[in-house]
């Protein structure tokens, strides 16, 4: 059996690359390994940065708030200000140092080294701009709860969320929020926007298990195939990410007359997504009768049906 006797329609869609947006969720790493303090610039640096011992030194007035490549951590605390929820403040001062010559003059600024009850110490480290080659660690205090200010705030375990057709969690890991498509929906992709929540559409009729939450590609009942009514070839070019859009069809019908002799699937679901249809799954059982003009034939083994050119 060569052909199936159904041709399967390809929708173009409209040929619009989508371009999207970086989002960076969350600076900062929750450690407090190497503790507060100041180290040296480096072999190549200028200047030397070490201890003032009695020497007095003025608050640093670096704007710490901004990011500087290469470095992990910003704050947006000035270097007199108190921390907030910080059990314990205690103060760093550093000095920086002409290599072979006078001090030139030293920095310091606040850091908290125990927090108060519900809450952890955070690590920042950054440059010192006003003491050159001086790179400074302070420790600050954040609140005990995973992804606290995000979106997925406290929920280390799916939830569904208001109005939309995904869930979110935290990953406890990362500090950041996860998203998947909620029951009976799933993931068209297309449209993802890091940070965001993804692109969710309703499952087909004739899904298998009604699409468990966190569905990807959908699984058809059996009997019926998975076809991507957006798929286009890249015609030997790059093409663009296209968001999905499935329908599980029945397996064709073939032969004449009563009762109609349809195509069936295994009761499993593909691994691969479908170029643009799973319809080589379907299959006439072996020993199965059909009519035709020319008169009853019977299939001695199974025959799978093949995509139509």
């Amino acid at each position: 059996m060569q052909k199936s006797g159904i041709v399967t329609k390809i929708n173009m869609p409209n040929p619009i690359v989508q371009l999207c947006a970086v989002v960076l969720v969350g600076i900062g790493v929750t450690s407090t390994a190497l503790g507060a303090g100041f180290r040296d610039g480096g072999t190549d640096s200028f200047y030397t940065c070490q201890d003032p011992g009695f020497t007095m030194v003025g608050w640093d007035t670096t704007d710490w708030s901004v990011p500087v490549d290469g470095y992990v951590g910003q704050s947006d605390l000035a270097s007199d200000d108190p921390i907030p929820n910080c059990k314990t403040t205690t103060t760093i001062e550093y000095y920086a140092k002409p290599n072979g010559g006078m001090m030139s003059g030293g920095g310091k600024r606040n850091t908290c080294s125990a927090c108060n009850t519900g809450y952890h110490l955070v690590s920042h480290t950054m440059p010192s701009q006003r003491q050159q080659d001086c790179i400074v660690t302070w420790e600050e205090c954040v609140k005990d709860t995973p992804c606290d200010g995000l979106a997925c705030e406290g929920r280390t375990s799916w939830m569904n969320v208001s109005g939309k057709n995904y869930q979110t969690r935290c990953n406890t890991s990362t500090n950041k929020c996860e998203y998947q498509c909620k029951s009976n929906y799933y993931n068209a992709g297309g449209m993802m926007v890091a940070g965001s929540g993804p692109n969710c559409k309703a499952c087909p009729d004739h899904t298998m298990d009604g699409c468990p939450a966190g569905t990807i590609m959908p699984c058809c009942d059996v009997g019926y195939y998975l076809i991507d009514n957006n798929y286009v070839e890249s015609g030997g070019g790059i093409t663009g990410v296209r968001a999905k859009d499935y329908d599980c069809l029945r397996c064709p019908s073939i032969g004449i007359g009563l009762p109609l002799v349809y195509g069936t699937t295994l009761l499993e679901c593909p691994m691969f997504a479908p170029t643009p249809s799973h319809i080589t799954r379907c299959y006439i059982p072996p020993n199965t009768s059909i009519r035709m003009t020319e008169g009853t034939f019977q299939f001695t083994q199974k025959c799978n049906y093949t995509e139509d050119e």
